[in-house]
């Protein structure tokens, strides 16, 4: 566990002493931690991992993965990847924080106006479509009178 510790600490690029200052407690107990002269109480292990996300089996054992995604850092990783603003992330966290009988309900009301604006863009695909015939149809006649 001892390594582990100081990997956590490493990959959030803190000293020791930063390291502990966040989680309560002083450069040497971190020291001692990672030099495995002192076992860390369930107390700090406990805190340690709600503090940094970390997987508590990862910790104890290192089976898993390192750290546990939350849905922050999840919606965190999903703002990056697709360039979210702060409005996309709020409506996310609301949609998540709806029952399922209320995200059904919203969408069904995305899927109504998803399909109303696909009919609305055939629609106008469709009169453009017969515009164009309709103006071909007037040159052909013109044509055919002028040869007349």
């Amino acid at each position: 566990m001892k390594d582990r510790i100081k990997q956590i600490r490493k990959e959030k690029k803190l000293s020791q002493s930063e390291f502990g200052k966040v989680l309560g407690v002083s450069r040497d107990v971190i020291s001692n931690y990672e030099m495995g002269r002192v076992d860390p109480t369930d107390l700090f292990i406990n805190h340690l991992c709600s503090t940094f996300n970390v997987s508590e089996a990862w910790l104890r054992d290192g089976t898993g993965e390192m750290f546990v995604q939350t849905p922050k850092t999840l919606l965190d990783d999903l703002k990056t990847q697709y360039s979210l603003d702060n409005m996309d992330v709020a409506i996310l966290e609301g949609y998540l924080s709806l029952n399922e009988n209320e995200r059904n309900a919203v969408k069904k009301y995305i899927m109504n106006i998803a399909n109303a604006a696909a009919d609305g863009r055939a629609a106008t695909r469709e009169s453009k479509i017969a515009e164009r015939i309709a103006a071909a149809d007037k040159k052909i006649a013109e044509e055919v009178s002028v040869q007349k």
